[in-house]
């Protein structure tokens, strides 16, 4: 039985490298998103946390300004950090649409090219059948006459 060589295997290695690439990219560009999201939710965490705080001082007694000030202060500079991260995000939105675009169309044709290997493979396993089906037919008929010549003799031998 031949082994099965598919002719485009080289082609199909370059295909799979260049989307293992292409998801690479987007990796980077993702991790990059991951810390900005990481960094809103933990000023978004402090923020909420100053908030809750400073309710509770409130409540209990009386704050001096300077220090409700400067709470201010740290609480603006929260919400402007975590603005800052939100814009960090929104402006690589693009680039992770162009390279979730990029790595989706890599795999689309590795996928193409493992669909036509997967049909020659099944077309290759088909003709091997049939080629094994031929030989074992020619085999059995090539016995068969043999046989059948001496059935035949020993069946005139006893009429």
């Amino acid at each position: 039985m031949k082994k099965f060589k598919f002719q485009l295997e080289t082609y199909l290695k370059v295909k799979r490298v260049k989307e293992q690439a292409r998801l690479g990219e987007l990796a980077q560009v993702m991790q990059k998103v991951n810390v900005y999201r990481e960094q809103q939710q933990a000023f978004d965490g402090q923020y909420n946390t100053m908030l809750n705080a400073q309710r509770e001082q409130f409540v209990g007694r009386a704050v001096p300004i300077q220090q409700l000030r400067d709470m201010y202060e740290y609480l603006g500079a929260l919400r402007s950090r975590k603005d800052t991260a939100t814009r960090h995000i929104a402006a690589l939105e693009p680039e992770v649409a162009e390279k979730r675009q990029a790595y989706n169309a890599a795999r689309k044709e590795r996928r193409v090219i493992e669909v036509l290997k997967e049909k020659r493979h099944a077309e290759h396993r088909l003709q091997m059948e049939k080629e094994e089906i031929a030989m074992m037919d020619e085999f059995n008929q090539a016995r068969s006459s043999r046989f059948g010549y001496i059935d035949d003799k020993k069946a005139e031998e006893t009429v």
